[in-house]
Order: C-alpha cells, then sequence, then structure tokens
C-alpha cells in the first residue's frame, strides 16, 4: 500500500471515533473502473459531521521538515475555504512521518490544521514555499498514535 493512502487507512480508521459520521469520497484513481475520469475534481478526502457540524478533511502525508503549498492543490484549498464560509470546518491532516527527524529525533507526528490557518501562513510568508513542522505543533491540533489490535489510528 502506498505511503500516502496508508495514512488515509489509517485517518479512515480514526474518523470513526473522531467524527460523528464520516465518507471516504473516493478519487480519481479509485474510479478508473467506472471511465469517468473526466468527472469534477475531487475536493477533499473525506467528509463528514461532528457534533453537528460539517467537516472536509483533506489527508496528506510528508517526509519533510514542512510540507509545500503546492501539496494542496487549489481546487482543494477553495473547497475547504467554501467549507469555512458557510459555517462548517475546513480541514488539512498532515502526517509527518518516520523519515523525518525534527529537533534530532525521528518523528511520526499528525496534526488537524484549519484551512484558515493555512492561507493565512501562506499569505503572510508569499516568500516560502512550505509551512513548517512548528506551525502545525504552534496552530495545529495534534493526534496521537494509538494501536487497536495491528492497526494504527489516530485520537485525540
Amino acid at each position: 500500500m502506498a505511503k500516502g493512502y496508508s495514512f488515509e487507512y489509517e485517518m479512515n480508521k480514526s474518523l470513526e471515533t473522531l467524527w460523528d459520521y464520516h465518507f471516504r469520497i473516493p478519487d480519481a484513481r479509485a474510479m478508473r473502473g467506472f471511465n469517468i475520469m473526466q468527472t469534477r475534481k475531487v475536493p477533499a478526502d473525506f467528509v463528514g459531521c461532528k457534533s453537528g457540524i460539517f467537516h472536509l478533511l483533506e489527508c496528506k502525508q510528508n517526509k519533510e521538515k514542512s510540507i509545500r503549498y503546492s501539496r494542496l492543490q487549489d481546487h482543494q484549498e477553495e473547497a475547504l475555504v467554501k467549507v469555512n464560509s458557510v459555517g462548517g470546518v475546513g480541514l488539512i491532516a498532515v502526517n509527518f512521518h518516520n523519515g523525518v527527524r525534527f529537533k534530532d529525533k525521528k518523528v511520526d507526528r499528525t496534526f488537524l490544521l484549519d484551512v484558515a490557518n493555512w492561507v493565512a501562513f501562506k499569505e503572510k510568508n508569499k516568500n516560502r514555499k512550505s509551512i513548517p513542522i512548528d506551525y502545525f505543533i504552534s496552530r495545529g491540533k495534534e493526534l496521537f498514535l494509538s494501536k487497536v489490535g495491528n492497526q494504527r489510528v489516530w485520537v485525540e
């Protein structure tokens, strides 16, 4: 299983306890057998509800100490921002995984970051091309790794 897919799989399992309801939005790779490759771009990985509030979540797995702005595609950012603008919550889940060393330690940390914080950082730091893990530590909500049987899940 590809790394990005494994993180999405972990998040799918994690959302069973984090949210009241969630649905994995199939992406273009999953839809190939249905001959609908010319459909609109998929806005995010998951849609759901928590405490009566609509949520849209895009997952990213990252090997570096910072995540490039370009990892969140324009149409994904626009969809997440639109959800925020109508009273929902647009989130980006980023897993900084084992290949990353941060302050001389290997990392496997996951954060939820509201898209408003993502956009604010980009606008304030136009000379940069990425958002560092420190920003996720200070502005994001960290999820913690747990095991259920032999499955990895992320919990609050």
